[in-house]
């Protein structure tokens, strides 16, 4: 239920350590990093999240492990794609807040994506990348549960071929708009 802030001050990385569940009310990486880095890493935030100008998100060990981040609020990246490291990592957006936005300075590209909110949307504000290079087996890079991902007039690009690059068992993707521009 608090609020939590890795200050400009901080010297030193904080980490949540492998089979360890990290819960808080928001999160904002002011400055150095945050590591979520095994698969047994977990950190819940109940409401937004944001990576600050001088802050960075570490969610993946090597090429096959990161850790999960269910995030009920906003996705904030200040910085751009190189200061969130995703490689294995899933995030999900959970939640029964009505709108999520999703921003980063310029694209942001995750490992793996799930949508599971009980009401409302996921709106993107910038353009995504989901590329599973680094995932195991035949995991889904997209998996919409419940709740939807509005593109509003943003570019996707899932960079997976498989047919379970995207698993959907509810929910969906809104596209549309007057001036056909999401892609």
């Amino acid at each position: 239920s608090v609020s939590v802030t890795i200050p400009d001050t901080a010297i030193n990385i904080c980490e949540v350590l492998p089979g360890t569940t990290a819960n808080c009310r928001s999160l904002i990486i002011a400055k150095n990093k945050l590591a979520v880095e095994r698969s047994t890493s977990i950190i819940n935030v109940s409401s937004n999240m944001s990576i600050m100008p001088t802050g960075y998100l570490d969610m993946s060990y090597n090429a096959t492990e990161g850790g999960t981040m269910n995030l009920s609020g906003s996705w904030t990246n200040q910085r751009d794609e190189s200061f969130f490291e995703e490689p294995g990592s899933t995030v999900n957006f959970v939640g029964t807040t009505a709108l999520q936005n999703l921003s980063c300075s310029q694209k942001e590209v995750f490992s793996m994506v799930g949508v599971n909110k009980a009401s409302g949307q996921v709106t993107m504000l910038t353009n995504v990348v989901i590329d599973s290079t680094n995932t195991i087996g035949s995991t889904p890079v997209l998996n919409l549960t419940s709740g939807a991902i509005a593109l509003n007039t943003r570019e996707m690009r899932i960079r997976n071929s498989s047919p379970g690059a995207v698993v959907r068992t509810g929910g969906g993707l809104i596209s549309e708009n007057t001036a056909n521009s999401s892609k």
